[in-house]
């Protein structure tokens, strides 16, 4: 039997784009999207309604990113002290990852070395998601300069 672990998952609200944002972060990091509408779920659902996402699941990595549509009615406030953090071990990869999740948004911290060892980027994405992407400089990419 194995053992069971803690596990923290962000949870994103968007108004009506979520399908939208998952499957360009799919594009963005791979792995696998499941998506489930409104009226996929046994329950009444305004006309409005019945195409949002319920439910996505985003699984790439050791990560899982979950989100939803907010449904009518449903207050919704974008806020700037939540950041989803994404550290990619491939150097590559992660400064590839960094220049797509910012494409249409707005950078906060260019892609460059920390004095942490890491190459590191902030940036708003297009869906007004903050994001902080990072890749640990050690022996296998030390050729960052």
């Amino acid at each position: 039997m194995q053992k069971k672990t803690t596990v923290l998952n962000p949870y994103l609200t968007f108004e009506g784009n979520c399908g939208e944002a998952m499957n360009a972060y799919k594009a963005i990091f791979g792995g696998t999207l499941e998506l489930m509408c409104f009226k996929d779920a046994p329950m009444e659902v305004d006309e409005d309604d019945r195409d949002k996402i319920m439910h996505a699941v985003l699984k790439f990595g050791d990560a899982t990113l979950m989100a939803s549509d907010g449904r009518k009615g449903q207050a919704f406030t974008r806020g700037d002290a939540n950041w989803i953090m994404v550290s990619i071990p491939e150097l590559d990869v992660a400064e590839a990852a960094f220049k797509k999740i910012q494409e249409g948004g707005s950078t906060v911290m260019g892609w460059s070395k920390t004095f942490w060892n890491s190459m590191f980027g902030m940036c708003v994405d297009k869906f007004g998601i903050g994001w902080m992407i990072a890749c640990e400089i050690d022996e296998s990419n030390s050729d960052v300069s």
